[in-house]
This record gives C-alpha cells, sequence and structure tokens, in this order.
C-alpha cells in the first residue's frame, strides 16, 4: 500500500504490532503501543473515534438541503449534482463520504468527471480516499497534486477541508489526536488481553497453616467441580472462599478509557455526551432540543457553514444552497405545536410554512409558483 504524504510524513508502522505484554503495568503497556503511528483505518477501531466521526457524517448527511435563487426565500428544484454527485453515490452517500475523508484526512478529494452549462461547472464529482491523493507542498515551489502517484492538474478536483492553513493541506486531525488515539487503542487493546489471559482469578481460597498441598489441590478440584459454570455448595475442610475485587490495574484503565473518551469529543469538537460520556462536570439539560443545540453550535455548524460554501460553486450563477440546521432542532410534539402557535399569531409565519416544516403538502398552491428549470 503507497502511503500519501498530504505534505506530512506518516509513518507505516500499524498499531497492533507493538502489542502489549501481560504482567507488565498499564501505563507502560500505553506507551509501548502508543508509539506507533495511527492511521485512518486503525483510527476508527477506537470506538469513541468510530463514534464521532460516524454522529457528525450521519447528522450532516442526512440533514435536508434546499437551493434558492439570490433575493428568494423560495425554493426550486435541486441540480443533479445534490441528487446524484456521482455514479454511484446518492447525495446522502456522497456527502458522508467527502465528510468521513475531511475528518480523517487533512483535506477530502473528489475527481470532477463531467460538467455542464456555460461556465463548465462540475456535475459529477468521484470520491477519492485518502491513500489515492498526495499533495507535494514545496515551499517557495509549486503545488504537485497526484492521483495514483500520476500528476493532476488541481483544476480537476473538488477539495473540502474542515481546519484550513495557509497551506495547500489543512490540520489532519487524526495526526494531531495521535497520541490521544494511541492511549485509547491501547487501553481497549490492555482490557482484550486482560480478560483475554484470566490472569486474575475471581476467587482465591485462603488454607489454614498445616494443610498439606495434596489436600489443597483436592479441595480446590472439588471446588471447581461444584462452582463450574453454576450455582452449588462446596464442603472445603480448612479451605475459606474469598472473592477478588478489580485490579488497581484495571481500575486505572477503566478511568483511563473514560477520560479518554473526553479527549476524542475535544479533538473532534463535540459535547462529551453526544459520544457516550460526561464532561466531567456537573451540568444536566432541560431537554432533548438544548443537548441537539449544543451539538449543533460546538460541532456542527462550522463544517456544515464551509461544505455550503463549497457546493455553492457547483451550482448556477445566481443560486445557493442551505442546509437546514432546524431539522436537528425537532422538539417534542406538544413544544412544537406551541411554538407554531405563537408564530402563526404573531404574524411571521403561515399554516402552510408550518406545514412544510412539519413535512405535510401546503394547503393552497401558490401564485407565484417558482420554476422548476434548475436541473443540470
Amino acid at each position: 500500500m503507497r502511503w500519501p504524504s498530504f505534505g506530512l510524513r506518516h509513518d507505516r508502522a500499524g498499531w497492533f504490532q507493538s502489542d502489549v505484554s501481560p504482567g507488565s503495568t498499564f501505563w507502560s503497556n500505553t506507551q509501548q503501543v502508543a508509539s506507533s503511528r495511527p492511521t485512518q483505518e486503525t483510527a476508527v477501531g477506537l470506538s469513541a473515534v468510530f463514534r464521532a466521526i460516524t454522529l457528525i457524517c450521519d447528522t450532516v448527511s442526512t440533514l435536508p438541503i434546499a437551493v434558492y435563487r439570490e433575493g428568494s426565500r423560495r425554493p426550486v428544484e435541486l441540480p443533479r449534482v445534490l441528487v446524484q454527485p456521482a455514479a454511484d453515490f446518492s447525495y446522502d452517500e456522497w456527502v458522508w463520504a467527502v465528510v468521513f475523508e475531511a475528518l480523517t484526512s487533512p483535506a477530502a478529494y473528489a475527481l470532477i468527471m463531467s460538467r455542464v452549462g456555460p461556465g463548465l461547472r462540475p456535475s459529477q464529482l468521484e470520491p477519492l480516499g485518502r491513500s489515492r491523493i498526495t499533495v507535494e507542498d514545496n515551499r517557495g515551489g509549486p503545488v504537485v497534486h497526484r492521483l495514483d502517484g500520476q500528476e493532476i492538474d488541481r483544476e480537476n478536483l473538488w477539495r473540502l477541508r474542515f481546519a484550513p492553513r495557509a497551506e495547500q493541506v489543512g490540520l489532519d486531525v487524526i495526526r494531531c489526536a495521535a497520541e490521544c488515539i494511541g492511549q485509547g487503542l491501547a487501553a481497549q487493546n490492555y482490557g482484550r488481553r486482560f480478560y483475554a489471559d484470566a490472569a486474575v482469578p475471581t476467587t482465591v481460597l485462603l488454607a489454614d497453616p498445616g494443610i498439606h498441598q495434596d489436600d489443597i489441590n483436592r479441595a480446590v478440584a472439588v471446588w471447581d467441580s461444584t462452582h463450574g459454570g453454576r450455582r452449588g455448595t462446596a464442603a472445603l475442610a480448612g479451605l475459606k472462599p474469598h472473592n477478588m475485587s478489580i485490579t488497581p490495574e484495571a481500575a486505572q484503565a477503566l478511568q483511563s478509557r473514560q477520560f479518554n473518551v473526553q479527549e476524542v469529543a475535544r479533538f473532534f469538537g463535540l459535547p462529551p455526551e453526544s459520544i457516550g460520556t460526561d464532561s466531567g462536570a456537573s451540568r444536566t439539560y432541560a431537554n432533548l432540543e438544548q443537548r441537539s443545540l449544543d451539538l449543533l453550535v460546538y460541532g456542527l455548524d462550522p463544517k456544515i457553514t464551509r461544505l455550503e460554501n463549497r457546493l455553492n460553486p457547483l451550482l448556477p450563477p445566481g443560486h445557493y444552497c442551505k442546509i437546514n440546521r432546524g431539522a436537528l432542532l425537532r422538539t417534542d410534539l406538544e413544544a412544537r405545536y406551541r411554538s407554531y402557535q405563537i408564530g402563526i399569531a404573531a404574524g411571521f409565519m403561515t399554516v402552510d410554512q408550518v406545514r412544510e416544516l412539519e413535512d405535510w403538502e401546503p394547503l393552497s398552491t401558490p401564485v407565484d409558483k417558482p420554476a422548476l428549470g434548475v436541473v443540470a
């Protein structure tokens, strides 16, 4: 496999070449495994990273999108590039793919396969995986883009960056969070080995002084035969069972994994609660809408805005697109109906606007029905 540079150096070592050896301490295992550089493929093996990425991709790709003429708030028909941007991708699948690449690479790229209209706007954009594109950002020299090792004209590439820099490449979140992801994968791997090896017994039989080893061995055999996967009563002369609690080392691993989830959330700009942990501070949510608002404001809105700005040049002149953030802020039914009632009573909403928000047919057909000619 050829590794792309993106103007940066990427290590070839895999995560699990430095394995956790049984019996060593948790933190030494962590440092040993974390010494390898994460890749796009191995980073998503950490549940917190997987959840953070899929949460963003799922949400952004399924939010409704509309196209408007400048000066109008009445949507027109979606152009084909926002219906099926690539041959084998619907719009939601295409957005999921490019957002995933933008989150796990310095930039997401798509190859422009066809163009339409007087300005030769891109109409088909094939998403490109991280391993296919190499960017040679030579300081003081020309920037060279290569597709599968062959130089390609930058004009034939569409690009999305969530963390742009002055250079051609953006920040690589996976690289920036390498140590954090390494710690998490090490703890995950340690837990797997810890429970698979079963090096710590759940029960210890404490022997009184003077009991012969042969008697101890027979008593252990009786205990195992009585309690091997079932409940029963064992008579053990001179031996007392003692339950083992979780070891300090295992407890340290559990605490570290919880803290690691919080760190991953910070790297991806998400509220920790959205990926399955608490923020470490005392906080309650009044309702689901407030939780969704936190997710939108702090995690998703900047990414949605950058995506909109990269989609607008694909539209006919005088048109722009808008991704509906309001779909993420759906409240409970009673609260929505109360807000609609207030809007209609105050005069800044109509019944048809309310019905549109609820995805219902309008009661009346507008006289100035917009032309649906933007299909290229």
